[in-house]
């Protein structure tokens, strides 16, 4: 068991325990389609206004975003390079991060998200797999620098050039500047950037801009000082392509659970979940069911005080430990099983 997924899976049971927005500026009268989603044949004029990224991406129930980021920094700092491939399909959606150099992989590394439903599997080199349907899990599953980092609220972009063919599709070519984007109209920062919008539905098929100056580029709460160059295309996927669950995630970890087991999650060889039955009834199963597959209680190691109980199972050279908590603010039970 590595020591990772026992914290991981402590802090879970710690979530679990614990118990005015401002309107955006209106685009430019005549802006292209502002929220970006196809809509037929958009009227076209100089300038134009994204209000959000996903909105832009609301028409498309199959496509595949593709982010490129690379970092060269000024002064002997440290250079990174991101890339991220979301693909997105009608009730699942797939994220493929590619993390290279050392400060970037301190603070994201590479792994592979997927989602299906209400199911999520992330694998990953220093957790290997975990499996879930833990809302609180599955938010957490979400790709580092998204579009919206850059290009939220931009506003004014301007005509430069048409008929460019861009990912397959015939589109109007937009400039901006840092004056465009509200989030990065600093005087540390310069921005250069171009939007390619389809001309037969007005959504942005790709983004590309140059960020040069001293700014939190990685959204940590860290400042560096050098080059960002940004790549975003939005591209048609294949019919055939399938999101199906990553063969290293489907073990459940071999350990049984109560039937009405919730918010499941499997993490290398930890299981944890919710259950809405009282902690006595949770110890009468796991006393049940346990020997039944060869483990045997050893009554020594059991404790069990208010709220909580501890049950140790052996079986030759292996040892597992049930640990039933119930949350103070739902009174539901939290279960954890592993070595």
């Amino acid at each position: 068991m590595r020591p990772f997924a026992w914290q991981l899976a402590v802090v879970l049971m710690l979530l679990v325990a614990s118990g005015c927005n401002d309107e955006p500026d209106a685009p430019e009268i005549g802006s292209v389609n502002p929220t970006g989603a196809a809509t037929g044949a958009p009227a076209f004029s100089d300038s134009f206004a994204l209000t959000d990224f996903d909105s832009n991406l609301a028409g498309l129930e199959r496509h595949r975003t593709v982010l490129t980021a690379d970092f060269q920094a000024r002064d002997g700092g440290a250079d990174w390079q991101l890339v991220s491939r979301q693909t997105m399909f009608p009730g699942a959606k797939q994220l493929e991060v590619e993390a290279r150099g050392t400060l970037l992989q301190d603070a994201i590394g590479s792994f592979t998200a997927t989602t299906i439903g209400q199911q999520a599997y992330l694998e990953a080199p220093v957790v290997g797999c975990i499996a879930s349907s833990d809302d609180e899990v599955l938010a957490a599953l979400q790709g580092p620098l998204d579009p919206d980092f850059f290009l939220a609220g931009l506003n004014g972009a301007q005509l430069s050039e048409e008929n460019v063919l861009i990912n397959g599709a015939v589109t109007r070519r937009y400039h901006f500047g840092e004056d465009a984007l509200p989030e990065w109209n600093a005087p540390s920062v310069a921005v250069n950037g171009d939007l390619f919008v389809e001309e037969a539905s007005g959504l942005v098929r790709r983004a590309s801009l140059t960020m040069a100056g001293l700014a939190d580029f990685l959204d940590r709460g860290v400042s560096q000082d050098g080059t960002l160059a940004v790549t975003i295309d939005v591209l048609d996927v294949d019919p055939d392509v399938v999101i199906s669950a990553p063969a290293s995630c489907l073990n459940d970890g071999g350990y049984p659970r109560v039937e009405d087991a919730f918010d499941v999650t499997v993490i290398d060889d930890l299981l944890t979940y919710r259950t809405n039955l009282t902690i006595a009834e949770v110890i009468d199963f796991y006393e049940a069911e346990m020997p039944a597959l060869g483990w045997q209680a050893d009554v020594e190691e059991r404790v069990i005080v208010d709220g909580t109980a501890l049950l140790t199972f052996r079986r030759e050279q292996e040892q597992v430990v049930v640990t039933i908590a119930r949350e103070q603010a739902t009174n539901r039970v939290n279960v954890v099983v592993g070595p």
